[in-house]
């Protein structure tokens, strides 16, 4: 039988707040008002809203001018020489086979990253449960009883609190660890001023994992102090919630190695280069005959860019899986986490909605923790 609730059903008359309602009726799924035809028009105009977004960046438009100069070089070699189209034609490549060439890494290299993206939500969602239930097991399991009048109140250590606190103060670098810029681009191994911002990133997450690794080592020692009077914790209990941080610092690995070891730097510069120069290739086949005329061929080659310029934004997007998220931050945060958010602002251009958005996540994280700390259920429940 569905037990009965008092709480008014959303959307109803505010005044019948005193009207019963089940579970069933509160928790039923919503309906949606628009179908059909409509739905796929919306679908179709905001699919080409996702792709503007995509492509409208530099990188975009320092591709299209290159493709428009090579193409206008092509044309005005065609005027200029007279047996231009038969040397044209000697020289053409099979455009499917270019295609092919640049298309083959590219999809390879989207894959790759949806992998990954794919392993951070695993890893992210491990480690929220496996930190849930360290300070739901210290804060739950084997609790002292009622302490008799004029009796010393438990400290914040017997009760698991001082478990929470630490667990909230582990997640903050972690945090910020996830939200440093990207600095794994071509400019920052070959140029000067770019190699300076990647030492200053690096020192920056040796930093936050210093930090990691000390504030872990102390939640730990907290959790090992469950076992002294007045909570008295058995060993076995404790050897559980060690089992849950071990946990802990496994996904944290997992995600930090996620976020530092990305595409392979040849593949990517490799496409960039590619994409770059593909008008080079198939414009001498559109300038093969007489007939040709750089109206109809420029517009063939933008369109063609687009294309290439597309699929590398994707890859590009999905490079670094983890972003920011206001909506998801809090009033009050450590200047470390301030920093990452204010570098997170050097991340790729272009519409993000796929990645993991990590000021959300973890502000989640502490929000839960923070209601088991703040819970009034301590008695004993082991």
């Amino acid at each position: 039988m569905v037990a009965e609730n008092t709480a008014p059903i959303p959307g109803r008359n505010k005044r019948r707040a005193d009207v019963q309602y089940s579970d069933d009726q509160l928790y039923s799924p919503p309906k949606l008002k628009h179908s059909g035809f409509f739905l796929a028009v919306i679908d179709l105009v905001a699919s080409i809203g996702v792709v503007g977004r995509l492509l409208v960046t530099y990188d975009t438009l320092l591709t299209l001018l290159v493709a428009a100069g090579i193409i206008a070089l092509f044309w005005g070699l065609s005027e200029a020489v007279s047996d231009f189209d038969t040397a044209a034609e000697q020289a053409s490549t099979s455009f499917a086979w270019v295609s092919f060439v640049i298309t083959f890494p590219l999809s390879t290299a989207i894959s790759s990253s949806i992998s990954r993206r794919e392993k951070g939500f695993t890893s992210l969602s491990a480690l929220r449960a496996a930190m849930c239930s360290v300070v739901s097991g210290s804060r739950t399991w084997n609790l002292p009883g009622k302490q008799p009048d004029g009796a010393d109140p438990i400290s914040d250590s017997a009760n698991g609190k001082a478990v929470a606190a630490l667990a909230i103060a582990a997640l903050k670098p972690m945090e910020a660890y996830l939200l440093a810029p990207t600095v794994s681009r071509a400019r920052h191994f070959q140029i000067s001023a770019f190699v300076s911002d990647r030492e200053w990133v690096l020192s920056y997450q040796r930093s936050c994992q210093t930090e990691i690794i000390s504030r872990l080592h102390r939640l730990e020692q907290a959790v090992d102090a469950l076992r002294l009077p007045p909570r008295s914790m058995p060993p076995p209990h404790v050897s559980r919630i060690n089992q849950y941080l071990q946990f802990v610092r496994t996904n944290w690995e997992q995600l930090r190695f996620i976020k530092d070891y990305r595409q392979p730097l040849g593949l990517r510069t490799f496409s960039r280069l590619v994409i770059l120069c593909l008008p080079l290739f198939y414009a001498p086949q559109l300038f093969s005959n007489s007939t040709s005329s750089w109206a109809v061929s420029l517009p063939l080659a933008v369109l063609t860019q687009l294309i290439f310029v597309g699929l590398f934004a994707i890859q590009r997007v999905l490079e670094d899986p983890f972003i920011t998220d206001q909506s998801g931050q809090e009033s009050e945060r450590e200047s470390v986490v301030a920093d990452a958010n204010n570098a997170s602002r050097t991340q790729p251009s272009g519409i993000r909605v796929d990645a993991i958005r990590v000021a959300s996540e973890f502000a989640d994280i502490r929000n839960e923790v923070r209601r088991m700390l703040h819970s009034q259920h301590d008695q004993q429940a082991v």
